[in-house]
C-alpha cells in the first residue's frame, strides 16, 4: 500500500511539474534531457535475486527483501568484483594457479575375513539310510582327501550291490562260444550296475573290492573328496538321512575372502582386480596382499556403502575366518576416470578370477573363460598414455546445494578483478579436486578469502554463489522459503550431534523429538518437480532413521542409529544447501561404527565426535565445509533447548534498516514442545503473538468447520485397519463431501486450502479403487496432507489424537497416519500386521465449547 501511494505521489509531482514547465515555455519547450535520463536510469535490484529489476525500491517480489539501487556501471548478470590492491591485502586474498597433475588417493576400509565360498565342499548322502558311525566328531576337525567321514547303513545300497553281483555271475555263466549278442547284453547290464553304485557314492576302488570279495555289504563308508576343515555338521550318529541330505561341509583355508565396505564417494577410485594391502590385528607387523574380486553392483541404502570382496592367499593359515582386518588401496586417477596402474601394462586379466594375470591372450586357468585386456576393466597403463587431469585446491571451492563455485582472478585487468565461476568437480583427492569443466590451464583461483569476496558481492546486489544461473531452475522461485523451512531441521540435528558429543542422552532425546516435528514442517510445496521428488526421497530416509532412534534410548543405542540419520541430513545439505551465516562441516571418523567409519555434520570448528563423546571427542577429521546463504536464521531462545521463538527474517541491505507496515504484525513460528516434539495449538510463548494479540489470520484455522473432515478420516482409518473396503471408500467420500463447508469457513488458513486439493485427489483415487491396496494408496495421500497440517500452528480442528508410523509399509518406504486411540491399528496392513507401528506424536487438537 505504501509503494502504491508513492507511485501516486510521484505521478502527481511529475504531472504538476510538466504543466508548470509547459506553461512557462509556452507549451512548446522540450523537457530537460538530463532529468529524463536520470529518472529512467534509476534501477533497483534485490540482494538475493539480482535478476529482479524495478524502477522503485519496492519489496522484492520473490523474497520480500528491501531493494537496493543498482550501482552505476554494474556488471549486472556477472558475479564480478574489482578491488584496489590495498583492499586485497586487507581482505587477505591469496590466489594459486590451476594446473594439471596426477593425483593419488589412499582409500582405507575395514572388514572381516571369511571363507572362500568357492572352496567349500558339501558332503551329502546319495542314498537313504541310517548313520551308524560319525567319524567327524566335531566342527573344526581337519580332514584329508580319502578320509572316512561317516559309515552309512543303507538297504538301497545293499540291493544295488546284489544287482551287480548277479550281473557278474550271469556274465560268468555264459558260454564264450555262445551267442555274442547275449554275452554283450549281459556285459552291458553289469557295467550299468557298476555305474549305478558309483552314482550312489561308492568309489571305483570300493566297487572293485566288493566284486573281488564276491559278497555285498549293507554298510558303506563315505569318504572326503578333498582336504580342509569341517565347518558344519548337519547330522548325528543314529540319524536317518534321505538321499541328498547334507552330512557336513568342509572348507579349504589356503585361500580366503576379505569382505570390505567402501563408501559410495570412493567408488571412482576402485576397480576390479586392484591390489589391496591388508593388516590384521591378530598378526601385527605382517602385511597380506590380495585382489578385488567382486564389487557389488548396488549401494546399501541403509549404510550408503558398497560391498567389496578381496581374494587373499593364506599360506600357513595365518589368517582365520572371522578375524577383523584393515585394508587400504592406493589409486592414481587419470582425466577420464581410469585408474593408472603400470603393473597391468599390456596385461590380460580373467574377468572372474583377478589373480590370473597373463602377458598374452588365453583362457583362465580356473574357469576357462577368455582373458580380457586390462583397459577394458577401467585401467590406464602409463601416465603418459592419458590426459593428465586438471586440479584445483579444495580451499578454493565454495559448495552450495548442487553447485560448486570458484573465484578466478582476471589476469588482464588493470585493477585486481575476480569473477565467480561455476565448475563441475570430479573426485576429491586429499586437498585438491579434479575439475571436469569450468576452468582452463594456468588460471589463478582464490584459495583464501573466497567467502569474503562472495559476501561483498551479495552486499553490492551482484550475482553471487547463491544466485548464479541454475539455482532457480532446480528449486523454483521459492528456494529461499524452502531453505528457511530447513533451518530447524539442521539446527535440531546439530542439537542431537552436540548432545551425543557431550554424552547427554536426555538432551539428545529432546532434540530428536524436535527434529521429528521440524521434518514435518518443511515447506516443499513450491519446489519444482525434480527438487520436490528429491526432497521426498531424503525425507523418507530421515524418517526411517528417526524411527530407529528412540528418544528414551541409552547413549549406545542412539549412537548406533545416528549414522543413517547423519547420512540423510548430509545428503539434504549437499543437495539443497542451507540458509544462514553458520558454516557446516562434514566430518568423518574411521573408528566409528565398529571400524567401518561414519560421517556427521557439525558447526565448523574443533571436531566434536558424537559417536564416542568424551572418550574420543577429537577423533576424526573435517572433509568438507558448506557455507550458507546470507539470510538471517530463526532466532533461538537460549533457554529453550533450541526452540524457535520468532520467524526468520531477511537482513537489511548495507546501510539500511528493516521496517514493517504499521498494520501488519510480525509472523510467529510454531513452538516446539521439548517433551514430545508436538506443535502447540494454543500455548503462548514469548515473542509468539496469539490470536488476541493480532496474529495473522492465515495462521488460525476454523476448528469446528474442520471437525467433520477429521471424523471422516478417522472412520476411513478404522475401516482399513479392519480390512473393510466399502466402509473405507464411503468414509473417504464423506471426507471429500465435508470439504466445501470447511473451505467456506472464515479464517481458514492457506495451508488448509492447499491440503484440500490433496484430499480431493485422494478421495477421487479411492472412489476409483477396485481393491484394498489401491484404497490404501489413496489413504496414504490423505494422511500425508493431514499430518502436515496438524504440525502447523493454530487450531487443528480435531479432538486429541495420535500420529503413528509404520516403517514396514509400502515395501519398506514407511508411512504415517492419524488415529483416535493410542493402541496401534495399522490401516496399511489390516489384520495381517494390525499392531505394526509406533506412536510418534500425541496431538491435543482443539477444545471447542
Amino acid at each position: 500500500m505504501r509503494s502504491w501511494w508513492r507511485y501516486v505521489a510521484a505521478l502527481v509531482v511529475l504531472g504538476g511539474g510538466f504543466v508548470l514547465g509547459w506553461m512557462a515555455r509556452g507549451g512548446l519547450a522540450e523537457p530537460a534531457a538530463g532529468a529524463s535520463e536520470a529518472a529512467e536510469s534509476a534501477v533497483w535490484t534485490c540482494p538475493m535475486h539480482p535478476q529482479v529489476r524495478m524502477p522503485d525500491d519496492v519489496p522484492c517480489p520473490i523474497c520480500g527483501m528491501d531493494l537496493v539501487k543498482l550501482e552505476e556501471g554494474s556488471s549486472g548478470g556477472r558475479p564480478e568484483l574489482t578491488m584496489t590492491p590495498a583492499a586485497v591485502a586487507l581482505a587477505g586474498l591469496r590466489t594459486a594457479p590451476v594446473g594439471r597433475r596426477l593425483v593419488s588417493r589412499r582409500i582405507r576400509m575395514a572388514g572381516t575375513v571369511a571363507y572362500d565360498e568357492t572352496r567349500i565342499r558339501t558332503i551329502s548322502s546319495r542314498v537313504s539310510g541310517w548313520i551308524e558311525r560319525m567319524f567327524v566328531d566335531y566342527t573344526g576337525m581337519r580332514v584329508r582327501a580319502g578320509d572316512h567321514l561317516v559309515r552309512l547303513y543303507s538297504p538301497d545300497l545293499l540291493t544295488a550291490q546284489q544287482e551287480l553281483l548277479a550281473a557278474r555271475r550271469q556274465v560268468g555263466s555264459v558260454d564264450p562260444e555262445g551267442s555274442a549278442f547275449s554275452l554283450g547284453s549281459d556285459q552291458r547290464v553289469m557295467e550299468a550296475a557298476r555305474h549305478k553304485l558309483r552314482l550312489l557314492g561308492l568309489t571305483a576302488a570300493q566297487v572293485l573290492e566288493m566284486e573281488t570279495r564276491g559278497s555285498a555289504e549293507d554298510h558303506v563308508l563315505i569318504e572326503s573328496a578333498g582336504g580342509g576343515v569341517v565347518i558344519e555338521r548337519a547330522v548325528e550318529e543314529g540319524d536317518h538321512v534321505r538321499a541328498g541330505a547334507q552330512i557336513c561341509r568342509i572348507a579349504e583355508l589356503d585361500r580366503l575372502w576379505l569382505l570390505l565396505h567402501a563408501y559410495e564417494q570412493d567408488l571412482p577410485w576402485i576397480r576390479y582386480g586392484q591390489e589391496v594391502v591388508v593388516e590384521a590385528d591378530a598378526r601385527p607387523g605382517e602385511v597380506f596382499r590380495g585382489w578385488i574380486s567382486f564389487v557389488d553392483p548396488a549401494v546399501d541404502p541403509r549404510t550408503r556403502t558398497v560391498d567389496l570382496r578381496v581374494t587373499l592367499e593364506n599360506p600357513g593359515e595365518r589368517l582365520k575366518p572371522g578375524m577383523f582386518a584393515r585394508a587400504h588401496l592406493t589409486a592414481r586417477l587419470g582425466a577420464f576416470g581410469r585408474v593408472i596402474d603400470p603393473r597391468l601394462a599390456d596385461k590380460w586379466i580373467s574377468p572372474m578370477h583377478p589373480e590370473i594375470v597373463r602377458d598374452a591372450p588365453g583362457q583362465c586357468d580356473v574357469c576357462g573363460m577368455d582373458l580380457v585386456p586390462a583397459e577394458r576393466l577401467g585401467y590406464a597403463m602409463q601416465p603418459d598414455a592419458v590426459e593428465v587431469p586438471l586440479v584445483v585446491p579444495a580451499s578454493a571451492v565454495l559448495r552450495t546445494g548442487r553447485r560448486a563455485i570458484v573465484y578466478v582472478a582476471d589476469s588482464g585487468a588493470a585493477e585486481p578483478t575476480y569473477e565467480g565461476r561455476e565448475v563441475v568437480l570430479g573426485p576429491r583427492a586429499g586437498d585438491v579436486y579434479i575439475v571436469l569443466a569450468g576452468l582452463q590451464d594456468d588460471e589463478h583461483v582464490v584459495v583464501e578469502g573466497a567467502f569474503k569476496l562472495d559476501s561483498e558481492l551479495q552486499l553490492r546486489a551482484k550475482p553471487s554463489m547463491m544466485s548464479m544461473a541454475g539455482e532457480e531452475d532446480w528449486l523454483g522461485s521459492k528456494a529461499v522459503a524452502f531453505r528457511l523451512s530447513l533451518v530447524p531441521v539442521f539446527e535440531d540435528y546439530l542439537a542431537v550431534q552436540t548432545a551425543l558429543a557431550a554424552d547427554d542422552s536426555r538432551a539428545a532425546g529432546t532434540a530428536l523429538r524436535a527434529l521429528r516435528s521440524a521434518v514435518h514442517r518443511v515447506d516443499a510445496a513450491a519446489l519444482r518437480q525434480n527438487a520436490a521428488e528429491h526432497w521426498a526421497a531424503r525425507r523418507v530416509e530421515i524418517e526411517q532413521a528417526l524411527a530407529m532412534l528412540r528418544p528414551d534410548a541409552d547413549l549406545e543405542a542412539m549412537r548406533t542409529a545416528l549414522r543413517p540419520l547423519s547420512d540423510a541430513v548430509i545428503a539434504v545439505e549437499e543437495s539443497f544447501g542451507h540458509t544462514g551465516a553458520p558454516v557446516y562441516a562434514k566430518a568423518f571418523c574411521p573408528m566409528a561404527a565398529g571400524g567401518h567409519g561414519a560421517h556427521w555434520l557439525q558447526l565448523d570448528g574443533a571436531i566434536a565426535n558424537p559417536y564416542f563423546g568424551a572418550s574420543m571427542l577429537r577423533c576424526g577429521e573435517i572433509e568438507e565445509r558448506h557455507v550458507g546463504v546470507r539470510v538471517g536464521p530463526p532466532e533461538r531462545d537460549p533457554g529453550s533447548s533450541g526452540r524457535v521463538t520468532s520467524a526468520p527474517t531477511s537482513p537489511p541491505a548495507a546501510g539500511q534498516t528493516t521496517s514493517q507496515p504499521s498494520d501488519a504484525a510480525p509472523e510467529a513460528a510454531p513452538e516446539v514442545d521439548p517433551e514430545d516434539g508436538a506443535v502447540g495449538g494454543g500455548a503462548e510463548t514469548e515473542g509468539a503473538p496469539t490470536e488476541e494479540a493480532g496474529a495473522p489470520a492465515e495462521e488460525v484455522a476454523a476448528g469446528p468447520a474442520l471437525a467433520p473432515v477429521f471424523e471422516a478420516y478417522f472412520d476411513a482409518q478404522a475401516a482399513l485397519a479392519a480390512d473393510q473396503l466399502d466402509g473405507s471408500k464411503a468414509a473417504l467420500a464423506r471426507l471429500v463431501a465435508a470439504l466445501p463447508a470447511a473451505e467456506g469457513s472464515p479464517g481458514l488458513s492457506e495451508s488448509w486450502r492447499t491440503a484440500a486439493t490433496e484430499l480431493r485427489a485422494a478421495g477421487t483415487s479411492a472412489a476409483q479403487a477396485a481393491d484394498l491396496d489401491a484404497t490404501r494408496l489413496a489413504f496414504r495421500r490423505a494422511s500425508e496432507a493431514l499430518i502436515a497440517l496438524v504440525h502447523e500452528p493454530g487450531d487443528v480442528g480435531a479432538a486429541p489424537h495420535f500420529e503413528v508410523h509404520c516403517p514396514m509399509a509400502f515395501d519398506g518406504a514407511g508411512a504415517s497416519w492419524l488415529q483416535r486411540d493410542e493402541q496401534v491399528s495399522n490401516p496399511f496392513y489390516g489384520a495381517s500386521m494390525l499392531r505394526c507401528g509406533n506412536v510418534t506424536h500425541r496431538h491435543e487438537g482443539a477444545q471447542h465449547k
